[in-house]
């Protein structure tokens, strides 16, 4: 049997033995890192502000850019433009409660007003507001959304229905085809449930109405209840995109880019799941010079343009904005224009351009 101090006295050996070991050959470990380019973020430059009046909203135009402005309530605005040269021009000092600047898909421009819509005319030099049809801008001029050499692209959205369709007219022979159904599911169910729910006394009554009226009695549950109005009901949000003459339609209920040529011939569809983070602001914006597409993430109030690869779904480039809290995103030729007002600031709204880069 060993004695319990040999046994100790044995370790205490082996331990020395690999010090002197270690101590007589130094081990050195060695580890490739990926190399890292580190840019200052520039300030983004001013395009228009003053202290005077703020921008209420802006749009392109081939003479330049349209500022909406106001010095003292935006219920009265002032049309201006500001020319490639940075000269002001006011166009007219009458808007009386605008809603926002529309840019049509025929590169046409609106401006809605809570009593009238306005088209924005660039003829020569000059620029004059035209009082447009309102009940032909809401059925014909609202719904396109797309325009390439073979057709035109509508739909029949609604802030208050779980589904919606886009429609191809082909520019020659005129014929109308159904290219995509947008439908979310769980909305839909519960749209459909809303009727089902009802008292009787209360069915009866929708009964009655729908047959006096012709209206879908479940459309009228819906009205009857008030879910369109609820904190439950979200407007659905599918954008349709021209990118060199190919139709884009991003389900993003199906979680897939429908892709059409210009013959209307379908393209496999790719999957996309940037939609799903809980930073996505649902919203896609399309670089008015070079089709490129951007989403729009909001964390912490930082605003994230990050590039879209309509190839495979995936998210490439991201771009952090410089300022918190921006607003009236929008994309041009690599740049992103925004609104700014400085948080508890006596600076009024300005107009910003930050690169892209």
């Amino acid at each position: 049997m060993k004695r319990p101090y040999l046994v100790i006295l044995g370790v205490i050996l082996a331990i020395n033995l690999c010090s002197a070991q270690t101590t007589e050959k130094n081990i050195t470990w060695f580890q490739t890192l990926k190399e890292v380019s580190i840019t200052p973020n520039p300030r983004p430059d001013t395009v228009s502000g003053s202290k005077q009046w703020m921008i209420f909203d802006f749009a392109f135009c081939e003479k330049g850019i349209l500022l909406l402005t106001y010095t003292k309530n935006e219920k009265k605005c002032a049309l201006q433009l500001l020319r490639d040269n940075n000269e002001l021009e006011v166009v007219s000092n009458e808007i009386k409660e605008p809603l926002a600047f529309y840019e049509a898909a025929q590169k046409s421009i609106f401006l809605e007003t809570k009593n009238e819509v306005l088209e924005v005319s660039c003829i020569g030099n000059t620029i004059e507001l035209i009082p447009f049809n309102e009940e032909l801008f809401y059925s014909m001029v609202r719904p396109l959304k797309g325009i390439n050499a073979c057709a035109y692209y509508l739909n029949n959205w609604s802030p208050n229905t779980p589904e919606f369709s886009y429609l191809r007219i082909d520019r020659n022979t005129k014929k109308i085809d159904t290219i995509g159904s947008i439908r979310n599911q769980y909305l839909y169910d519960q749209y459909y449930s809303e009727y089902k729910f009802l008292s009787f006394k209360d069915r009866c009554e929708i009964n009655r109405r729908a047959r006096s009226t012709g209206e879908d009695k479940y459309d009228l549950a819906v009205k009857f209840t008030g879910f369109t109005h609820s904190f439950w009901w979200k407007p659905l949000y599918s954008p349709l995109f021209i990118k060199k003459d190919t139709a884009l339609v991003f389900d993003h209920y199906q979680h897939q880019i429908q892709k059409y040529t210009c013959s209307n011939a379908p393209i496999k569809s790719q999957e996309f799941n940037f939609h799903q983070k809980k930073e996505y602001k649902q919203t896609l914006l399309q670089d008015y010079f070079d089709e490129s597409l951007f989403a729009l993430f909001l964390k912490n109030g930082k605003t994230t343009l990050s590039r879209v690869n309509t190839e495979n779904g995936d998210l490439e480039i991201s771009y952090v904005l410089f300022y918190k809290y921006v607003s009236k995103v929008k994309v041009k030729n690599g740049v992103a224009y925004y609104l700014y007002r400085p948080f508890e600031s006596s600076q009024n709204s300005f107009l910003y351009a930050e690169v892209l880069r």
